[in-house]
Parts: structure tokens; C-alpha cells; sequence
């Protein structure tokens, strides 16, 4: 009778701990956006600032316009070499922050996978566990072995395994592919556009397989330059549902328009499954296609403090201009 219930014990036990794994397995797959909200963050702030110092945008024709200073023909083409190499130097970094950010999607995605994989086992043991139990005594030798096994896991070391078994499998799939380095991932395909280049088909080496941009193999040949069309005008920065600048705004990530949160959840109540953005042939928007749109947030903020500015400038100086009036009783104009 003792034994009974001990094995009693030991069964309520494991099923406690299984439980309790599936438990924390479930919240860490459910915080997935949590994980990637500060890659998101790092990438759109990137890519604002790569819509600055683009190929053909303002900073460049600012730096390289010289207008303004008398300098000889050779000091201005020296200066000018120095500014494209400034500006190509910044470039590049932009697209190793994007790479860097690829990378840890990457991670996330290898962890989640783990994660996911050791909860689905946890899941097969507890139906063999409930299967051999349904069977009585007959099954009490098999229900055994499969509570001391159950009993004995190390959730987070099979976590881990299950981390080297998936590196090692990609690493494998790289090697097979010939193609390990990242320049067809979409965040930097994204840094790319910003910066105003376009490539074109790349060349590949002997084998098959792409160039490595790490490798130095690529050249100027693969990239074609293309102007800027990037811009923060106030109409680019309102919703098309409210009409309004963008208030929480959300991106879908299936025809990559944004709106206002409550605007957009305001037409899902609707029933209005099409895209608000004219021409778009998203025809079933849904919930979760939407994702926090970090970058038009930054846009909005942006926008909205140049507009204060001006408007205090704009108030300074009518301010001096009052002040003017009072003191000579006339508008002074320089």
C-alpha cells in the first residue's frame, strides 16, 4: 500500500513539473514580440537616419554642393573626396547595424524553435504517460520507466541541446548552399533602399553560389544608384482611415501600409476587411497582420517637433517685429 501511493506521489509529482514547464514554455513563446519590440526599435531608427545621409539626399548635396566657400579646384575635389568617404563610412555601418539586427531575429527564431520543439515533447510524454495509466496494471512497468525518465529532464538543458542541434543543422544547410552571409535578408534589402541603392542581379562565384559581401567580392558593377523619394511631408504622416497624424500607429505586414490603431480596429468592427490605402489589394485585413509601426512613430515625432520649432521661430519673430513697432513707431525692414 505504501508503494502505491508513493508511486502515487511520484506520478502527481513529474505531472506537476511537466505542467509547470508547459506553463513557462507557453509564456516565453507568447512574449515573441516582446523579444524582437527592441530590434524593430534599432532598425527603424536606422533607417531614418540612412534616409538622411542617402546617395543623392540632402546631407550629400549639401556637403558636396560647396556653396558658399572660395576654395581652389583641388582643395574642393580633395574635400569632397573626404566628405563621399565620411558618408560611404557611415553607410556601411548602417548596413552592419542591419545585418547585426538580422542576426538577432535569427537568435530569437533559434530559441523560440528550442523552446517550441521541448514543449511539443513535453506534450508527447504527458499523452504516453496518460495512455500506458489507462491500460491498469498491465501497463504499470512501461508507466514507470516513462515517470523516472519524465522525472529526471532538465528542462533548460534540453533548451540548450535543442539550441546546438538547430545551429548546427543551419551551419550544415550554409555550407551545403555555398551562401552564409546575409544580403538578401529583408532588413537589409530595407537598409539598402533607405541609402538609395538598388542592386542588381548579383554575380555568382564558381559553384553557384552568391559572392560574400564580407568577402569584399562585390562590387561597385552590382550596385545601381537610385535617387531618394523617402519623405516626412505632413499628408505621408496621416492616417488614411482618420485622416488625422498617426496615433499608434500600425503597420500591416502583409501590404506594408499603416494606420492608427483605433483606426484601423474601429473598421476590422465594421466588418471592412479591405485595405483604406486606394489601389491596395489587401481585400482581408485581419488583426494579426498588424505589428507596431516603430518607425512612422519616430516620423510622427519628428515631424511634430520641427513644426513647434517653427512655429516658435515664426512667434519670435513677430515678437521682434511688435518690438520694433513700439520703439519707432514704424516697421523696420533690413
Amino acid at each position: 500500500m505504501p508503494k502505491a501511493r508513493n508511486g502515487q506521489r511520484a506520478r502527481n509529482a513529474t505531472s506537476m513539473t511537466s505542467d509547470a514547464a508547459l506553463l513557462a514554455a507557453d509564456r516565453v513563446l507568447g512574449k515573441e514580440s516582446d523579444y524582437r519590440s527592441n530590434i524593430r526599435r534599432i532598425q527603424a531608427a536606422a533607417c531614418l537616419l540612412a534616409e538622411r545621409i542617402s546617395h543623392r539626399g540632402d546631407v550629400e548635396t549639401a556637403l558636396l554642393s560647396g556653396d558658399g566657400v572660395k576654395q581652389d579646384e583641388e582643395t574642393l575635389s580633395a574635400e569632397k573626396e573626404r566628405m563621399i568617404g565620411f558618408l560611404t563610412e557611415q553607410r556601411d555601418r548602417l548596413k552592419d547595424i542591419a545585418k547585426g539586427n538580422v542576426t538577432r531575429n535569427r537568435n530569437v527564431d533559434t530559441f523560440l524553435t528550442a523552446v517550441k520543439d521541448v514543449r511539443d515533447e513535453i506534450l508527447v510524454k504527458q499523452q504516453e504517460r496518460a495512455t500506458v495509466q489507462e491500460n491498469g496494471n498491465g501497463g504499470a512497468a512501461a508507466a514507470s520507466d516513462i515517470l523516472e525518465d519524465d522525472s529526471h529532464d532538465d528542462y533548460e538543458r534540453l533548451i540548450l541541446s535543442k539550441i546546438d542541434e538547430i545551429e548546427r543543422k543551419e551551419r550544415e544547410d550554409d555550407e551545403e548552399d555555398g551562401e552564409i552571409d546575409l544580403y538578401d535578408e529583408e532588413m537589409c534589402r530595407e537598409m539598402r533602399k533607405r541609402l538609395g541603392e538598388k542592386e542588381k542581379k548579383r554575380k555568382r562565384s564558381r559553384g553557384g553560389t552568391r559572392r560574400s559581401i564580407a568577402g569584399g567580392d562585390d562590387s561597385d558593377e552590382d550596385l545601381e544608384v537610385m535617387g531618394n523619394n523617402a519623405t516626412d511631408s505632413g499628408q505621408c504622416l496621416k492616417c488614411p482611415i482618420t485622416g488625422m497624424y498617426f496615433e499608434d500607429p500600425v503597420k500591416n505586414k502583409l501590404c506594408g501600409h499603416t494606420y492608427s490603431r483605433a483606426g484601423i480596429a474601429q473598421s476590422l468592427k465594421a466588418k471592412k476587411k479591405n485595405c483604406p490605402v486606394f489601389g491596395c489589394s489587401n481585400n482581408n485585413v485581419q488583426k494579426d497582420q498588424l505589428e507596431e509601426d516603430l518607425e512612422m512613430v519616430m516620423k510622427v515625432k519628428r515631424f511634430k517637433r520641427r513644426e513647434e520649432q517653427e512655429r516658435e521661430t515664426q512667434a519670435k519673430m513677430e515678437e521682434d517685429e511688435y518690438e520694433d513697432e513700439d520703439e519707432y513707431g514704424m516697421t523696420v525692414i533690413e
